[in-house]
Parts: C-alpha cells; sequence; structure tokens
C-alpha cells in the first residue's frame, strides 16, 4: 500500500473479494494487487478470476509476493503466475517509478528481453555472422536467429553477451500489458445458464465470474450480481457497490425474489421480457 501512496496512486482496500485481488490502484491507470507471502500458494481459480478482472476492468493485474516456494523472489525479475505478473516489493516500488525489468521467467528458465534488431546491427558493424556470434556464446547459429528475431535471451548467454559487446547495447523492457482475450470458464449453475442464454439473445458480450460478481458485461462495462433471495441480494450488493464505485461502473442485479425490493433489481421474469441489450444498459446504477 505504501509502494502505491508513494507512486502518487489512489489506494482502495478491497472489500469482499479479496481471494481475488486485495488492493486497487488508481492514477492514469487502474492496478489491481494480489499479495502473497509466496506466489505459489495462489490457486488457479484465483489467478483466473484475478486475470478476468484486469481484462474487463481494462487494469494491470500484479501478485506482489516475498517468495516462490522456498526461494527468494529476485530483484528486477518478473514472475508468472496464471498469466499474472509477479514481482517483490522493491521490483514493484521500481515499475511504479517508471523503470523498467527486463529479466523474466519462462517455464522454470530465467530470460533476458533485449533489442534483437540493436543486437544484429552491433554483431553486423563487427562484422560476424549469426555462427560466428554462436561461436562466441558457445550456441547455435539457430539459438542467435530466434534471439534477434523474438528479442530474448537467457540468463546465463546475455551475461556472455554482455562480457562481449560492452553494456552499450540496447536492453529491452519487460512490457506489461493489460490481459487480452476470453479466458473460456465453463458455467454450471443452471441460473446462470439461463443468464447466459439471456445475453446470447440480447448479443450482450458477457464474461462470468466465479465470485459475488457472477458477470461483466463488456459494453460498459456492468456488473451484474445474481441472487436467488432477499438476503442475498443484499450480500452481493455490499460487495458490487464497492467495486463500482472504485472501478467506476454500473451495476444490474438479477434476481430470481420477486416481491418489491429496496434495491433496484431485474427479476428473471423481466429478463425475458427485454428485447434489446440497450434496455439492461439503461438501467445500471
Amino acid at each position: 500500500m505504501d509502494a502505491l501512496h508513494e507512486a502518487d496512486f489512489e489506494v482502495y482496500f478491497n472489500e469482499g473479494l479479496r481471494r481475488c485481488f486485495d488492493l486497487v490502484g488508481i492514477r492514469d491507470f487502474r492496478i489491481l494487487v494480489k499479495i502473497l507471502m509466496n506466489i505459489d500458494n495462489l490457486r488457479a481459480l484465483e489467478g483466473t478470476e484475478l486475470r478476468k478482472f484486469a481484462r474487463v476492468f481494462s487494469s494491470q493485474s500484479f501478485l506482489v509476493g516475498e517468495r516462490a516456494g522456498m526461494e527468494p523472489l529476485r530483484d528486477d525479475v518478473m514472475y508468472q503466475r496464471f498469466d499474472n505478473p509477479c514481482v517483490n516489493l522493491a521490483t514493484f516500488r521500481k515499475i511504479l517509478r517508471g523503470e523498467s525489468v527486463s529479466c523474466f521467467t519462462k517455464r522454470g528458465q530465467f530470460l533476458v528481453n533485449i533489442d534483437g534488431g540493436a543486437l544484429k546491427e552491433l554483431r553486423e558493424q563487427k562484422g560476424l555472422s549469426q555462427e560466428d556470434l554462436a561461436r562466441v556464446l558457445d550456441c547455435t547459429g539457430q539459438t542467435v536467429y530466434r534471439i534477434e528475431k523474438h528479442n530474448r535471451i537467457g540468463e546465463d548467454l546475455f551475461e556472455k553477451l554482455v562480457d562481449y559487446f560492452g553494456r552499450g547495447m540496447e536492453i529491452g523492457p519487460v512490457e506489461l500489458r493489460e490481459p487480452t482475450g476470453k479466458v473460456a470458464v465453463p458455467v454450471s449453475d443452471p441460473l446462470k445458464k439461463e443468464i447466459v442464454k439471456e445475453y446470447f439473445r440480447l448479443k450482450l458480450n458477457n464474461t462470468p465470474f466465479q465470485t459475488q460478481i457472477d458477470f461483466a458485461l463488456d459494453e460498459k462495462p456492468v456488473i451484474t450480481p445474481v441472487s436467488r433471495t432477499e438476503g442475498e441480494l443484499r450480500s452481493k450488493h455490499r460487495v458490487a457497490k464497492n467495486l463500482a464505485d472504485v472501478l467506476e461502473c454500473g451495476i444490474v442485479h438479477i434476481t430470481r425474489e420477486r416481491k418489491k425490493r429496496r434495491i433496484s433489481a431485474i427479476s428473471f421474469e423481466e429478463l425475458h421480457s427485454i428485447s434489446s441489450k440497450k434496455e439492461i444498459l439503461e438501467k445500471s446504477d
């Protein structure tokens, strides 16, 4: 939290959805932060939900921790869990200051992002072919080709590269991107399945969640919690209201409860009678 404040972020605690993320940082962009001592303790469901929230709300997800298993997280290294970037606190502060991190892990290997074009130019300035540089690095010409093409190199080869060319070689940062692409998660709850059918009928693009925020509509965005009882409606409204205030999104409750409610909601029968997605979006708080 202090790291976000130091970087001039407004910070909000995430009440009700703590298993997915703990903090929301807002500046000129949003960061959703999950805090764990051991990043290996992040479960697949939690990691997937975090990534989905980040995608739907155009935010950057981050897992901040101290170790992976028994190993401490290294400074200036970006790890990943379920497609969420993971760093230690020192590296998180560095990223918030706008400084670049060039080392990352993939399939247990430490890799470094480099500018492949800059490497090719340096190589050609010395009159070296890819095979010549491969002999310097003690690897194959195909490896040098992949390094220049894909802009990444193993940490051990990177050290040899720096020793040979000097530190004048441009090193590219690991890019932080908002998560993109749908995460396919099956909907098993019978009521939610019916709502998915109605959304399909109305041509409403949506993302299902396995939290108290059951769906998010992609158009606005709008969150649509689903409830069966008055008590569940009130409970989900508290969570939804907190999230909507922070992420500046609308809320449309959908409920099986038929009686008159204090909280504005669409009954399941009303949902059947709605003829356009515009009607639902207009009902968002």
